[in-house]
């Protein structure tokens, strides 16, 4: 494997303490670390594309990864601006693919059989978990929604839904036959030239606006609220006290 032979030359190039990163998104870190000398200093840094605006970044442990380590790139990932995932123990997609790909499946699943277009699978992303997701997340969500509702739920639906293992022939095909999306114009939709340059454009520009929304609730929102009330208290408890 290539990238093996590329870590095991940088392991040899860097001072011993030094820790080596990996952006992979498919290959397991356990599987990147076997033949390094200190494969406790190796792990995955996943970032989400684009990164610079993007606050997704995950912290990957494998098999022999260090813990502390690890918890330090935590911390050092939110002086780069992001909101950091760790990983504790590797496995492969890590998080944020796993629960991608979960919804990939099911979107699938929709359109192959017939239940749903690909239109309306898309409008049903962006305008539901869309509407919410940067917020919350799945778990908080819950909360926010209330949980009974959800167990109640998942009882009946998940027997229903795929649990499919082969790349879905929809997708399949749209490779074989030379398909790469935006690149050549010839994905799940097919684009001009024009089409294909205001649909990057327009992504970059909504990265940015995405960002700065997201900025404005960050996941500790709430606890800096709380604060800010506790600091209110404090200032109009000194005012009572100085107007006695």
């Amino acid at each position: 494997m290539i990238k093996k032979q590329v870590f095991k030359n940088i392991e040899n190039a860097v001072a011993g303490h030094t820790i080596i990163t990996s952006n992979t998104s498919a290959i397991p870190i356990s599987v990147l670390q076997e033949e390094l000398r200190l494969p406790n200093r190796f792990f995955g840094l996943h970032w989400s594309v684009p990164a610079h605006t993007t606050r997704s970044v995950e912290i990957i442990c494998g098999n022999t990864s260090d813990q502390e380590q690890a918890k330090w790139l935590y911390q050092l990932s939110h002086f780069w601006g992001k909101e950091p995932m760790l990983l504790r123990k590797d496995i492969r997609g890590f998080i944020r693919n796993r629960l991608m790909y979960a919804l990939y499946r099911e979107a699938f699943y929709l359109v192959e059989n017939g239940y749903s277009s690909i239109e309306d699978v898309d409008r049903a992303c962006r305008n539901g978990p869309g509407n919410w997701i940067t917020f919350a997340g799945c778990f908080r969500w819950m909360d926010l929604t209330g949980v009974p509702a959800y167990h109640a739920v998942m009882q009946d639906l998940f027997p229903t839904l795929c649990n499919g293992t082969e790349v879905p022939k929809l997708i399949d095909k749209i490779v074989k036959s030379g398909g790469q999306g935006i690149i050549n114009g010839n994905g799940f939709y097919q684009y001009t030239t024009e089409e294909a340059r205001l649909w990057q454009e327009t992504h970059q520009e909504f990265s940015y606006d995405i960002r700065e929304l997201a900025q404005k609730y960050p996941e500790d929102v709430v606890k800096k609220k709380l604060e800010l009330q506790d600091k209110d208290r404090s200032n109009a408890d000194i005012v009572s006290l100085k107007l006695e």
